[in-house]
């Protein structure tokens, strides 16, 4: 099997040598099959460089779907916690790379890059260490590395291993032999290289780019909120927006004229300082708040960064006397921890939105910031983000409060039926069924974290109720009814039920009170006198309830409706 690639080995100089063109024979590469997961078992002896001005030039391929991992040690005897160099290529699935100075851990310099490695052909790279100790590590045919790292004490290599990580295998090619068949030019750097090498060779992104640490680094930042949604079942927020950061780097400022007039450069989030910026009621804590973007530098020494920003955090204390018309107040705690008393947050509102976004459940309606935000637990000061949301969807409320209006029609409706007819404890018993599937899916759809018992599931237990009642009264209005009787009611109440004034308030059927009690227009003539006073006192008991249900209905009715506005 042969393969063509044009080989590149750059030196940290001005000057970098490639060579123009190389046939490389695969079958004339040492070959290494890394099986063992993430452990280093086989070592070799590093190719001796008789080039001076750096200590390492190593040309490797590899075949592998990720996790390609180098070891450049001192002897193949080494501790764990041993000082060795590890270079990650393609970890985390193929979409990050790193440089340690420990197996495993003291990640140095990483960078986020997609598609470095392949399962199914070698992919070449070069690994360069100058004896100052910079690692630049590249792809062949590219002479701009796409990650290094410069060791102020580096370490005397004598030997190399290959491993990958577990369930991956990796095939490795090196020590190819390329005599007789190869031929060196010079290539300058191009501008944009040199100016690269110039601010980021001895930049250490831990450290606060400052001349003088006392000096405070003011940060401005703005928020445009594009989606929000308030989970109730589990007290969290979920918040994403967009982000920018702007700050002052006295360490990446350049003249541009000595640099073809370029006045800005895009740079990795893990190659420059940047405030770290943690969520202090994240649901996750160990997940970054902010996703990975390019930088932009100005040769002021402006730095620009706009980064997606993705939260969830927890809603405590929330409410639900209303739902499902409820409003929450949710509050993001936010913290930049490292050196709090040097750097000073300044908030943008200006360019920042934060009560519009993408249709959800929720409603942004009111969006606060409080800088400097400190209690006795809280110490450095944090800067809070307060969300007053409520919910937007009308859809519970039909879904919900329209069975209840139901419930209330047939339970009054009840009290006007005949009771003589088959439908009075029909509905009844239809309006309690009802009322109980109601309370059955309120237990399913309502949030069991809330202090208060949601107003809806109230009107809910008290139709039940009331439907419980109406079939007593149905009862004894249809015992009243249809039952003969033998004793008479008393002439007083007789005359009390046949009043002016009581037929119109419960607007009751016109009756003649004869002495022998008198006769109801709708009943037969041969019907027992007696009992048609007891058929109106069934009436009567009707209308009554009747009235207090609309009183009580219409009150508990209004207040819900209130509550809306």
């Amino acid at each position: 099997m042969r393969f063509i690639l044009l080989v590149a080995c750059s030196l940290y100089s001005a000057n970098a040598v490639f060579y123009k063109s190389n046939t490389t024979d695969l079958d004339r590469c040492d070959v290494h099959y890394a099986k063992s997961g993430s452990v280093y078992k086989d070592f070799y002896n590093l190719p001796v460089n008789h080039n001076t001005s750096y200590i390492l030039d190593f040309h490797f391929g590899v075949m592998a779907s990720s996790d390609a991992h180098i070891l450049l040690a001192s002897s193949a005897d080494i501790e764990k916690d041993a000082p060795v160099y590890e270079i990650v290529i393609g970890a985390g699935g193929n979409t990050f790379c790193d440089i340690r100075r420990m197996q495993k851990s003291e990640v140095k310099a990483s960078v986020r890059i997609k598609g470095l490695l392949s399962g199914l052909d070698p992919h070449f790279f070069w690994l360069h260490i100058s004896k100052d100790g910079l690692i630049e590590v590249g792809v062949e045919g590219n002479s701009t590395s796409f990650i290094s790292w410069s060791d102020p004490d580096p370490l005397s290599l004598k030997v190399f291993s290959f491993s990958t990580w577990s369930g991956i295998e990796a095939k490795w090619f090196y020590n190819c032999d390329r005599s007789g068949n190869w031929e060196e030019l010079e290539k300058k750097m191009t501008t944009l290289e040199k100016l690269r090498r110039d601010l980021l060779t001895e930049y250490d992104p831990v450290v606060r780019p400052v001349m003088d640490m006392s000096t405070v680094t003011t940060i401005s930042m703005s928020i445009v909120l594009t989606y929000l949604n308030l989970n109730e079942y589990e007290s969290t927020i979920d918040f994403a927006g967009e982000t920018k950061l702007i700050w002052h780097d006295e360490k990446l400022k350049w003249n541009a004229e000595n640099y073809d007039h370029i006045r800005n450069i895009h740079i990795f989030r893990k190659e420059i300082w940047q405030p770290h910026l943690i969520c202090l009621n994240a649901v996750d804590h160990s997940k970054d708040i902010l996703e990975d973007s390019m930088m932009v530098a100005h040769n002021t020494g402006l730095v620009e960064w706009s980064a997606i920003i993705r939260i969830t955090a927890w809603c405590e204390n929330q409410n639900l006397k209303e739902w499902p018309r409820d409003s929450h107040i949710c509050q993001v705690y936010f913290l930049i921890p490292r050196e709090p008393e040097f750097i000073k947050l300044e908030f943008d509102y200006y360019n920042s939105s934060m009560t519009h976004h993408q249709s959800s459940e929720w409603l942004v309606l009111e969006a606060a910031l409080m800088l400097n935000f400190s209690t006795e637990t809280l110490d450095p000061p944090a800067f809070v983000l307060s969300f007053t949301v409520k919910r937007s969807s009308t859809i519970y409320n039909t879904v919900f409060f329209t069975p209840f209006l139901v419930i209330a029609t047939s339970l009054l409706l009840s009290f006007w039926l005949s009771p003589f007819g088959h439908m009075k404890i029909s509905l009844g018993c239809a309006a309690m069924l009802m009322g109980t599937i109601m309370l059955i899916a309120m237990a399913i759809f309502v949030p069991n974290s809330s202090k208060d018992v949601p107003y809806l599931l109230s009107l809910y237990c008290y139709s039940f109720i009331g439907g419980l009642m109406s079939l007593i009264i149905a009862v004894v209005v249809i015992n009243l009814s249809r039952n003969k009787h033998r004793a008479i009611l008393s002439h007083v109440f007789c005359n009390i039920l046949t009043s002016k004034v009581i037929k119109g308030v419960l607007f009751l059927p016109n009756i003649v009170m004869p002495d022998e009690y008198g006769e109801l227009n709708q009943v037969s003539k041969d019907e027992d006198k007696n009992q048609c006073m007891w058929i109106l006192l069934g009436v009567v008991i009707d209308r009554v309830a009747f009235l207090v249900f609309l009183i009580l209905i219409s009150y508990a009715t209004g207040i819900y409706v209130a509550s809306k506005f």
